[in-house]
């Protein structure tokens, strides 16, 4: 009985419902329209009462909405037929070409003998009836992941139309959504091709073509089914390069994450966006227009978390922050207006503020702020972020560029991978990209290239060594003042001689003087259990993972006041600042 109502749904159609037809695909992705009439699309059900046929917001590829078909049993007087949603386009275009449609494409609980069908069907128009030329039809039973199948027809130059055609054979649950066209021989697809999206590849180039931005307000009208992941990016612009097209078409929605970004830039003000992937062009969909802000505010990032939260749910949650950083300071740099070189920063205790909002993070990565794998800062933030990427000195997109496409690719295909093999993989793809930075003609990996994946949760011991080793310093500056002053000189500096290697300068002192050996060692030890992974240029060898504050005499008296003035629980929880001052006013 299927076969009958099947042959007889392919060869001869009424075309009152499909008059007229479009030259292209209109609403591929099921966005438009009412629920159980989604625009430019005809809803077939095979006479089965047990179907259902409708655009939902409950699970989608990318966008808003999906088409869900599905199918809770057959009426054993009509057996197993085709539900199915249509849209006819004229064929002229591709007349005498190989057409092939792709769409994505997931399903549950489909029975062995039934399908998820995706059908093309070239025909000719006459006398009020339509005729079949050619057809293509791919079935498949079992696709627990967002995957895109594919077929491919060639078009005879007699036909009139194209009826594209994704249904449900027999019962079960199917999910479509990015529908596709394309006549490039290298997407042509063979009989029952299923193809699943792979990662990108490290160093991928970033594309060319700029993403498409979607600037009508379209925020969301409910919140989304929960996934796997969040990638929430904050990008603070406004003094530098503003990378939002580069995180866009480096990072899009798909089925196992939502990627919303809150960007802000002098020429464009502040924006939320979520980024998708329609039609095969990467897309920023414009979700609210804040006008300026201050991305330095506490309470606006920690509103945009929360907005992160609340309309895309998810089991974890990882945050890019973008611009400048200054260790201690914080990040995300803000000009203060009218008043010139005067910055206001995104403090080390509002980020924490923010992440203890949404209960915190599971990872939170540096993509572009130098200095600010910080002890200071890493001890304020503790454990509401887990898993923490940042560099003791310079950062910056150039460093992430083509990285981020990569970690995409992960997490959409192994979701549930651990935290430690995430940031194994994020310093392998940049440590990949600048050994093919250096393997080209004349080129060289960044000479400051230096990143840290340390874990938040361990802050507490290592600032519990550190305290002691602090208070042992204090004890001996009286006798061993200039050799102190002479170990700094020599340990590993950055941010121009404000900072260095926490790690480096234990090191040191322990070797150089034995009564410091058993507090530098805890400190060693301890630095090393949070720190598990270390990359950097040779220059920075002998980088432990967390700098510190610590300028040269000359420079301390005008940088102290700032680092007393922090207000960070560090000073108050270890002997840090009162060892320099112990070390540079005990002549005085």
């Amino acid at each position: 009985m299927h076969r009958i109502a099947l042959c007889a749904f392919a060869i001869l159609l009424v075309v009152a419902a499909t008059a007229l037809a479009q030259e292209t695909l209109d609403n591929p992705g099921f966005e438009f329209g009412s629920p159980d009439n989604p625009t430019s699309w005809s809803a077939l059900p095979g006479n089965d009462p047990n179907a259902r046929i409708e655009a939902t917001e409950v699970e989608a590829f990318a966008g808003a909405r999906s088409a869900r078909i599905s199918c809770t049993g057959t009426d054993p007087r009509i057996g197993k037929v085709l539900n199915c949603l249509v849209q006819t386009i004229d064929a002229t275009p591709y007349l005498g070409k190989t057409l092939t449609v792709g769409v994505m494409c997931r399903t549950e609980d489909i029975p062995e003998g039934h399908a998820a069908v995706l059908q093309i069907v070239a025909a000719q128009s006459l006398v009020g009836l339509t005729f079949l030329n050619a057809a293509a039809t791919t079935r498949v039973d079992d696709i627990s992941g967002w995957s895109e199948i594919c077929a491919s027809v060639l078009v005879p130059v007699e036909a009139h139309e194209i009826h594209i055609r994704v249904g449900l054979e027999g019962i079960g649950t199917v999910w479509f959504d990015e529908i596709f066209l394309s006549t490039d021989t290298s997407c042509q697809a063979g009989p029952g091709e299923v193809i699943t999206r792979l990662p990108f590849v490290l160093n991928q180039s970033a594309p060319a073509r700029p993403p498409e931005v979607i600037s009508r307000v379209t925020p969301p009208a409910s919140p989304r089914a929960s996934k796997p992941w969040t990638i929430a990016i904050y990008v603070a612009a406004e003094t530098g390069f503003n990378p939002r097209n580069e995180f866009a078409n480096a990072l899009q929605t798909c089925d196992q994450y939502n990627v919303i970004m809150l960007s802000d830039s002098s020429h464009e003000g502040g924006k939320t966006w979520r980024i998708d992937r329609r039609y095969g062009v990467n897309q920023l969909r414009l979700l609210a227009n804040h006008g300026e802000v201050d991305m330095s505010a506490g309470d606006v990032f920690t509103q945009f978390l929360q907005f992160c939260e609340v309309w895309y749910p998810s089991e974890r949650m990882m945050l890019l922050i973008y611009n400048h950083g200054g260790a201690w300071r914080g990040t995300a740099k803000e000009p203060v207006p009218n008043q010139p070189a005067t910055f206001t920063w995104l403090s080390p205790a509002e980020i924490r503020q923010g992440l203890d909002a949404v209960e915190g993070v599971d990872v939170l990565l540096y993509t572009a702020p130098c200095n600010m794998a910080s002890i200071e800062a890493a001890y304020e933030i503790g454990a509401s972020a887990n898993l923490n990427l940042a560099a003791e000195e310079y950062s910056g997109y150039d460093i992430w560029s083509g990285v981020l496409a990569s970690l995409g690719g992960l997490l959409q295909h192994n979701p549930a991978i651990s935290l430690e093999a995430v940031g194994d993989f994020i310093i392998d793809g940049l440590v990949s990209k600048q050994s093919a930075e250096a393997a080209r003609p004349g080129g060289a990996p960044h000479p400051t290239f230096h990143q840290t994946a340390y874990w938040g949760r361990a802050m507490d011991t290592v600032v519990g060594a550190l305290k002691q080793f602090a208070s042992a310093l204090i004890d001996l500056v009286a006798d061993r003042q200039e050799q102190l002053v002479e170990i700094r000189k020599e340990s590993l500096a950055f941010r121009h001689g404000e900072l260095v290697d926490l790690g480096d300068f234990a090191e040191r002192c322990g070797a150089a003087i034995p009564a410091l050996a058993p507090f530098a060692n805890a400190v060693l030890e301890t630095l090393e259990a949070a720190a598990f992974r270390i990359e950097g240029v040779p220059a920075f060898a002998n980088a432990h993972g967390l700098n510190v504050f610590f300028p040269l005499f000359h420079d301390y008296e005008s940088a102290v006041i700032e680092y007393e003035d922090a207000d960070l629980c560090f000073l108050a929880d270890t002997r840090w600042e009162e060892f320099l001052e112990t070390l540079y006013t005990s002549n005085d």
